[in-house]
């Protein structure tokens, strides 16, 4: 742990000097003093609310009276999430679900970022925080997979493939194989997991479903890491997904695969589905959690520097308006490819609306291929399942699960007709998970999500151009 904060130390003191010396406002005596006191936090050293309020607010004043440049903003924001002190671990499952859902309603203003310092302040490990930027490990986009295709993948597997503006070295290299992995040897489905915004796959699924399926009768997971942690481009980020299908299928003997995704992965999903034809029959389930497939009337959540400075571009795309929504769900996006399976929650704080037909997260059928949608607060009405479930709270839920094991062992979508719901929704989370697990999992999702979005180094106000084969 000592090495790992001088480690930590370091790093921010080095970001900090570089965003100082790009800013525009670069002398800390042109700054307003409160925000130089917050640039000034020593490490560790906010342990109650009200320090912590007063700081944030500090930022956000700074931020709303143009007296701040983004790079100085987003420094600040650095210094409070590295000068809060981590509470301690909860005693339950239910209890790291209940911190986790109060520091959402604590934080002031609402945004990932005081989101993240409120979740560290009231109950995280100190290992969870910052603790999983490593640019290696279960994180590389950089992995050497010497296993090649048996047939012709790239540049296009089909001739009514989009084709990729990515390298194809740099898609092989994005996804990380598990030494564990059979390669369809073991007769279990390949499972290709899909991270959401601002987060490398390996963290996301660390705590919760990577363990989950490895540890099954069923499935041999593997995952993507998008480089850039999906904050570019989605088109691009959707490059890396369409390649991974037909290699990883090509690689297992022509075995279908199944795709789990969180999040924007669903977006990143859909659209490779949609713009690489020829995935769609490498493809047995595709299992989308928390998905955003109509964008969100809340993206801006992501991103608390939109308003004056801009923002991602993978979140201006997620808007509920955007034009990247428009093209994906025109000429049938807005229907499955393959047999698709969602879950989402009416509580989740960053993908709205979440409920019903009108759900972001709600797909179509119109080529009835096979579709179910799941509205956790219905399956489950008042019980711990349906509850309170959070954006990443849908990764270990044990609903969400328990549909992504009957998917995976059954032809077409999951279904809860062959579940027992008075029993699953009993359930805190997924058997086998433990309070660690939870709260480890808002952590990886969250505190990380804010300082990859704040350390991100293009931003804009404008969404990127559509590609041409999508125009």
């Amino acid at each position: 742990m000592a090495y790992s904060h001088f480690f930590i130390t370091f790093f921010i003191f080095f970001l900090f000097e570089t965003l100082v010396r790009a800013s525009p406002i670069a002398r800390r005596e042109e700054l307003p003093a409160p925000v130089v006191q917050v640039l000034s936090l020593p490490s560790s050293s906010i342990e109650d609310e009200s320090l912590l309020t007063s700081n944030l607010t500090t930022i956000a004043s700074a931020i709303s009276n143009n007296s701040v440049s983004a790079e100085d903003a987003s420094a600040a924001y650095i210094s409070v999430l590295d000068a809060v002190v981590a509470g301690t671990d909860p005693s339950s499952i239910e209890k790291a679900i209940s911190l986790a859902a109060a520091a959402l309603a604590q934080a002031t203003p609402p945004n990932i970022i005081s989101y993240a310092a409120e979740l560290k302040l009231k109950g995280t490990t100190s290992d969870t925080e910052l603790q999983k930027r490593r640019p290696g490990g279960i994180d590389s986009y950089l992995n050497n997979n010497k296993k090649n295709p048996s047939a012709t993948i790239y540049p296009k597997k089909s001739s009514t493939d989009a084709p990729y503006s990515v390298p194809e070295a740099s898609l092989r290299a994005a996804l990380y194989i598990p030494s564990s992995f059979k390669y369809g040897a073991n007769g279990k489905v390949p499972v290709i997991l899909v991270p959401g915004t601002a987060v490398s796959a390996g963290s996301s699924f660390e705590n919760n479903l990577s363990p989950l399926l490895a540890s099954s009768s069923f499935a041999d997971p593997l995952w993507v890491n998008i480089p850039g942690t999906s904050l570019g481009d989605v088109q691009i980020s959707a490059e890396y997904v369409a390649y991974a299908i037909n290699y990883i299928s090509s690689i297992c003997g022509s075995r279908k695969v199944a795709v789990v995704t969180w999040s924007q992965g669903s977006l990143n999903t859909q659209w490779g589905l949609k713009y690489w034809p020829s995935t769609r029959d490498a493809v047995s389930d595709f299992v989308a959690l928390s998905p955003d497939f109509h964008g969100s009337m809340t993206a801006d959540i992501l991103c608390p520097l939109l308003g004056l400075f801009g923002c991602t571009p993978s979140v201006m795309q997620q808007r509920y308006n955007s034009k990247f929504i428009a093209t994906l769900r025109g000429k049938g996006g807005d229907s499955a490819f393959v047999p698709t399976t969602t879950v989402y929650s009416g509580t989740d704080e960053v993908v709205q609306p979440q409920r019903g037909k009108t759900a972001s997260g709600y797909i179509q059928d119109s080529r009835s291929i096979g579709v179910s949608n799941n509205y956790v607060q219905d399956l489950c009405p008042g019980q711990v399942a349906g509850k309170t479930v959070l954006h990443g709270g849908i990764l270990y839920n044990a609903l969400a699960w328990a549909l992504i094991e009957d998917a995976l062992t059954h032809d077409g979508p999951g279904k809860t007709s062959r579940l027992s719901l008075s029993k699953v929704c009993k359930q805190a989370a997924a058997p086998g998970l433990t309070a660690v697990d939870v709260i480890a999992t808002h952590g990886s999702t969250n505190i990380n999500a804010a300082l990859n979005i704040l350390m991100y180094v293009i931003k804009g106000k404008k969404e990127p151009s559509m590609k041409a084969y999508a125009i």
